[in-house]
């Protein structure tokens, strides 16, 4: 049973420590407001692990939340020097007071995680939001100090780095240490309506969803005496080799990948795949062109996944449900939440071909929330 909370006696700090739960994390900090938080400094404390441009869309989210009590950038941690103090300027220029870092207080290097965790509080967020290569590692020594993480996508390069993160989840759900993915799709409202209809049974049954992303795409080109430098193969790595950053395939198609399982509750039982590269092509990194993956859930329904970086080609960015009482589009490009339509009246398409369609009802439309702002900004309120 869920006991009352005392808000005159809340602590922030001991709240995100002794909640369970992410979602509930979210739910309550938001009704508390900060004036509440009495006794001791409540300030959340944020450490940039990887000061990239993910990182500083990260920081910046989290910093923008309105209403989300005392927040502040604490500590940075990157392998170059550079690029960490191009990240704390541009930072500094856009949230001045809530930019605390100190000389002291930059770390570069392969240990600046550790330095940059250290020196965090229970309850203070690490962001780790370096390239894959890396990532169980900072998060599990996050969550072996007590600290919540927010962690970027894609996740690990191999399977064992996504076991190592499996287990680094069940400490943290031991420890009370909260755990967020920069999936962002699963915190925009309108998808939210369209899930609670489907579970209502809007759509009936779902045996049969159709996930695509296909556009053009750059090739890597050859980088010569550089191209066996391991800090090299980090900066031009980031989505053509796969150790790096798992390929340009999963650090895209994954938020689309991750909406079919939340769209049938669950996970597949199993994955078939083909791809192949372009005839003559002069691409010098580990990626295919095309992918084609087949999706098995338990109940025997399919989710078919497409990715595909051609140019001069046909584009899609969308993901698109049949259900046996009507179908709809879930997503749009850039993420868009173009959520409804099913048999009744008639439009176009923008390639000019028309389609019948009616709006499914209680659907919406809208844009998908930043992850960084969903989870860890609402997490700080």
């Amino acid at each position: 049973m869920t006991q009352p909370i005392d808000k005159s006696k809340v602590n922030r700090r001991q709240f995100l420590k002794q909640t369970g739960s992410l979602a509930a994390v979210a739910a309550v900090l938001s009704s508390l407001a900060p004036a509440v938080f009495a006794g001791e400094d409540n300030t959340i404390r944020l450490a940039l692990i990887g000061c990239g441009g993910r990182g500083g869309d990260a920081v910046g989210d989290a910093l923008s939340v309105p209403d989300s009590g005392p927040v502040k950038l604490y500590a940075m941690a990157d392998l170059q020097q550079s690029r960490l103090e191009s990240s704390y300027k541009a930072l500094q220029g856009r949230f001045k007071d809530k930019v605390d870092v100190t000389e002291n207080r930059k770390f570069i290097g392969f240990d600046a995680y550790r330095k940059a965790i250290d020196i965090l509080k229970p309850g203070d967020i690490a962001m780790c939001t370096t390239r894959a290569y890396i990532r169980p590692v900072h998060v599990e020594y996050a969550i072996r100090k007590g600290i919540n993480v927010f962690m970027e996508k894609p996740f690990a390069p191999d399977p064992g780095g996504l076991h190592r993160l499996l287990r680094a989840g069940e400490e943290a759900e031991k420890k009370s240490v909260k755990v967020a993915a920069g999936l962002q799709c699963r915190h925009s409202p309108a998808r939210q309506a369209l899930i609670e209809r489907i579970r209502d049974g809007a759509m009936g049954e779902i045996p049969l969803i159709r996930a695509n992303r296909l556009g053009g795409g750059s090739w890597l080109s050859n980088q010569g005496d550089g191209a066996n430098n391991l800090m090299n193969q980090l900066q031009f790595g980031k989505i053509h080799l796969f150790w790096v950053g798992s390929g340009h395939m999963v650090d895209n198609l994954i938020h689309q990948i991750d909406e079919c399982c939340w769209i049938k509750d669950m996970w597949p039982v199993s994955a078939h795949g083909m791809g192949g590269r372009v005839p003559r092509s002069k691409d010098f990194g580990q990626n295919i062109d095309v992918y084609s993956m087949e999706f098995t859930f338990a109940d025997g329904t399919k989710a078919f996944c497409g990715f595909r970086r051609i140019d001069k080609t046909h584009s899609e960015f969308a993901t698109y449900i049949h259900g046996t009482k009507c179908a709809a589009q879930f997503s749009g490009r850039t993420h868009a939440a173009t959520c409804s339509r099913t048999s009744g009246s008639t439009r176009t398409t923008s390639h000019g071909r028309p389609q019948r369609t009616s709006t499914v009802p209680g659907s919406t439309s809208g844009t998908s929330s930043s992850t960084a702002s969903a989870t860890i900004g609402r997490i700080m309120k």
